[in-house]
């Protein structure tokens, strides 16, 4: 398996008979993850069982034929790793070159290194721009230059403060709304580098004018201070929480029952 923290590591699963001929015919497949779960019973005297499920599933039934869905998958675990583990709130600590060699790495080790390289979206990983292109079409990360950026969900509901409720940013086309959350970015940056004094008379002002200048409307005081509250909320308390309970605990495995490789 490769795991949240970018391991490859065998491990002990139960699979149902029914999706065994598919791991028969494929070397590599992807995977729902199940962890079951079962206390200690006193009154049977039964030990905790700890289980991890698999139900192996076809990539090119969910996907159009052409798409790579075992480099998809795991472009999308490297890049949750990079950002749970990255000290910016948005920003990954990581360029484009370093994402595409990371996956490329993993797809030397076996048992990925049977991966077949013929498929011609495939190639997009061996360029920084093809890299990007696969990045961008995973709908919740952004590049700009070398930049990666998390497009994180509180950003949204910093943005419907904005524009007095959710209906209109919902009715967006998704690359005018990435585009505008990108340009969020930058008002953002303005509240932190002022956080002290974001309130005073001034920074009000130069603030409105930002927004006016990147959002392209002007807002009141009053929702300008309603925003600003909200920024701070999401990114002194949602966004650093969200982490914390997204990083990856340590697991043990439990009741070896078959032993597979899979994505």
């Amino acid at each position: 398996m490769l795991d949240n923290e970018l391991n490859v590591k065998k491990a002990y699963c139960s699979l149902s008979k029914d999706h065994y001929p598919l791991l028969e015919e494929r070397p590599m497949t992807e995977a729902i993850v199940v962890k079951y779960i079962r206390v200690y019973d006193e009154k049977l005297f039964r030990k905790p069982v700890f289980k991890v499920l698999l139900y192996p599933f076809e990539p090119s039934s969910l996907f159009e034929e052409e798409t790579p869905g075992l480099l998809i998958t795991a472009t999308s675990i490297i890049l949750r790793y990079l950002y749970l583990h990255s000290l910016d709130l948005l920003r990954l600590q990581a360029t484009l070159e370093m994402v595409r060699r990371k996956v490329l790495n993993i797809f030397r080790q076996p048992p990925f290194n049977q991966y077949k390289w013929n498929r011609f979206i495939s190639h997009l990983f061996q360029h920084t721009k093809g890299m990007a292109f696969v990045i961008q079409g995973l709908g919740v990360y952004h590049t700009v230059k070398d930049d990666l950026l998390y497009l994180h969900p509180s950003m949204i509901e910093s943005l419907s403060v904005l524009y007095g409720g959710f209906d209109d940013l919902f009715a967006m086309k998704v690359e005018d709304l990435k585009d505008l959350l990108v340009r969020l970015l930058e008002v953002l940056e303005y509240i932190r580098r002022y956080r002290k004094k974001i309130y005073e008379f001034k920074q009000l002002m130069d603030l409105k004018e930002i927004v006016k200048d990147k959002i392209g409307f002007f807002v009141s005081y009053d929702v300008l201070r309603r925003f600003i509250s909200s920024s701070i909320t999401a990114w002194e308390s949602i966004v650093p929480l969200s982490k914390f309970l997204s990083l990856p605990k340590p697991l043990q495995f439990h009741d070896p029952v078959l032993k597979v490789n899979a994505l």
